[in-house]
Order: structure tokens, then C-alpha cells, then sequence
């Protein structure tokens, strides 16, 4: 009879696995997954048992994957990705359900997509939680693991098995501080290419690989320009270069923003085209009512945020 059960299938084991593959460390998954850490350890133990040999060993200051571990990671998330689609309610009523949607979302979003996103949710699904999480290199896994379900993507979206929709066009201009040497001429419209790469640059790097789009121009023209600060957010890098002579480009739904702290934004010397601001998920959760509605309400939003006729720059005074 114990030989029937140590054997037996049993998804629990595969979410345990999965989370000390990604903690590495058994106290670490045991607060993920909010069990003790004796389970924990029972369950890792049964793992061995049953795949009959050690999964994770010691090193690293954690627990490090052994190759078996390796090899298993991606299918047993596609497998616990799978069963949780597979139990998940036929229909969602978002007046009632509780459910916790995990977005993925720069601070670009943040600031732009999630206040109208927000109010929306709380007023037709008051008993639902959002919880966000980082744009990074892991991203993209993280919607096939299940650790997100949606995703804003300010880039070429990824292909299958992912789909995506496009939310809107957007653009960018340039912003300098108003102390800056070329502010006057900013004010006036009239900074030139040459003006624009006789200073330093600062960009935004969200850790996923993307040519910027501002360097991709400038190349076609035989050009570069010096980037002399590279930093994680827009918001932190306005924070940062106020009060020097760095240049650096910014959406255009983000310029209100800029000129609340003083910055003075310009057209960009260079042409730039608008680019797509997408939602990206995973086909695995097509079938997901609650998944469903909350991409229409995103979408829904996304719609109200087109800009039909590109403005011209505002410039602070």
C-alpha cells in the first residue's frame, strides 16, 4: 500500500517542484506556497523518490537545479499551467467572483494604462485583486509558467504560442531639463540633429532584448549618439537627469508628467515612427472567462487612449 502511494501521480509535487526551482530554497518555496517548510521538505523528498535521484543540490547560497531538474522545469509548469486552466469556472461574473489577476507592466503602463484600468476593475469587479510585476528578460516565461497572465508590450510582440493585441500607437519626443543649454531653442522648435547629438543621452532599459528605436534611425543615417546614462524606468530617469545636460526621449502620454517636474519637451531631430503598445498572453489561457473579460476591459481602455493626430510637444515655461 505505501509503494501504491509514494508512486501515485500527484500534481502538488510538480507545484512544490516548480517552486523551489524557482526560489531555490526550500523555506523560500514553503513561504510561496504558503505550507511549512516540513512539507515542503516532505514533498521534495517524495520527489527523489520518485524521479530516483536528487533534483536540487547545495550551492550558490541555495538550492541549485540539477540537470534532471532542468530538463523537468518546463514541463511541469506547462503541466500545472494546464490543470489550472482545465479547473478553472466555465464563466466568470465579475459583479461577484473573486479572482487575482498578475499583469506584467513597466512603469510606462503604470502610469498610463493602469489608473483608468484600475477604476474600471473596481467598479465592475470589486472582489477582484491586481497584483503587477516587473517588465524584465524573464517576461516572456512568465506567462507560458502561469506567474502572469497578461502582459503590456511596448515591443514586436513574441510569437505563438503567445497572442497579442494591439492597444494603440505611440510616439516619442525628446525632453531635456529647462536649465539646459538648447532649452531656449526646444522652446522655440528649433533643435537641430546636430544640436541633438552634441550632448549626452540618457535611456530606458527594461532588461528585454530590443533595439532602441531613437539608435535604430540615427544608423540609418550613418549616425550614433553618446549614451551616458542608462537606467531601469522613465520615472526614475527623470528623476535623474534633472538638473544636467542629458537629453533623452520619452512617450508622448508621458509628457504631461515631464513637464509637472520642469522639463521642457522638443520634436525629435531624427524621425521616429509611432510604434505599438500591445497586450501579450499565452494561448494555454484562451479558455479562461476571467482572463477573457479582463483583456475586453483592457482592450476597452486601451481604445480610449488612441491619439488620432499627433499634437504638437508642449514645453514647460
Amino acid at each position: 500500500m505505501h509503494e501504491i502511494y509514494v508512486t501515485r501521480p500527484d500534481l502538488n509535487l510538480l507545484t512544490v517542484f516548480n517552486a523551489i526551482a524557482q526560489t531555490g530554497s526550500v523555506s523560500a518555496a514553503a513561504d510561496l506556497l504558503s505550507l511549512s517548510q516540513p512539507a515542503v521538505s516532505h514533498a521534495l523528498n517524495r520527489l527523489r523518490t520518485l524521479t530516483g535521484g536528487p533534483l536540487f543540490v547545495r550551492g550558490g547560497g541555495g538550492l541549485l537545479a540539477t540537470p534532471r531538474a532542468l530538463e523537468m522545469r518546463s514541463e511541469a509548469e506547462q503541466t500545472i499551467l494546464a490543470a489550472q486552466t482545465l479547473l478553472m469556472p466555465s464563466s466568470f461574473d465579475p459583479s461577484s467572483d473573486a479572482r487575482s489577476f498578475r499583469i506584467a507592466s513597466s512603469d510606462y503602463s503604470s502610469m498610463t494604462r493602469m489608473p483608468p484600468l484600475l477604476r474600471s476593475v473596481r467598479k465592475k469587479a470589486p472582489n477582484c485583486t491586481i497584483e503587477l510585476a516587473n517588465i524584465g528578460a524573464s517576461t516572456v516565461r512568465q506567462p507560458e509558467s502561469g506567474d502572469i497572465h497578461r502582459s503590456f508590450w511596448g515591443i514586436e510582440p513574441p510569437a505563438s504560442p503567445f497572442t497579442s493585441i494591439k492597444l494603440f500607437d505611440e510616439k516619442l519626443a525628446g525632453i531635456m531639463c529647462r536649465t539646459h543649454p538648447l532649452a531656449e531653442l526646444a522652446r522655440q522648435g528649433s533643435v537641430a540633429l546636430d544640436h541633438y547629438l552634441a550632448f549626452p543621452h540618457a535611456v530606458v532599459s527594461y532588461g528585454v532584448s530590443s533595439g532602441n528605436p531613437v539608435d535604430s534611425a540615427l544608423k540609418l543615417k550613418g549616425l550614433n549618439r553618446q549614451v551616458r546614462y542608462n537606467g531601469q524606468s522613465f520615472s526614475g530617469n527623470l528623476n535623474a537627469i534633472s538638473g544636467t545636460n542629458l537629453i533623452m526621449s520619452l512617450p508622448f502620454r508621458l509628457l504631461p508628467h515631464a513637464a509637472s517636474m520642469g522639463f521642457v519637451s522638443f520634436e525629435l531631430p531624427v524621425s521616429v515612427a509611432p510604434y505599438p503598445f500591445s497586450l501579450i498572453w499565452h494561448a494555454r489561457t484562451e479558455a479562461d472567462a476571467a482572463l477573457s473579460w479582463l483583456r475586453s476591459e483592457i482592450a476597452a481602455v486601451g481604445a480610449k487612449a488612441q491619439i488620432e493626430s499627433w499634437p504638437k510637444v508642449k514645453t514647460a515655461s
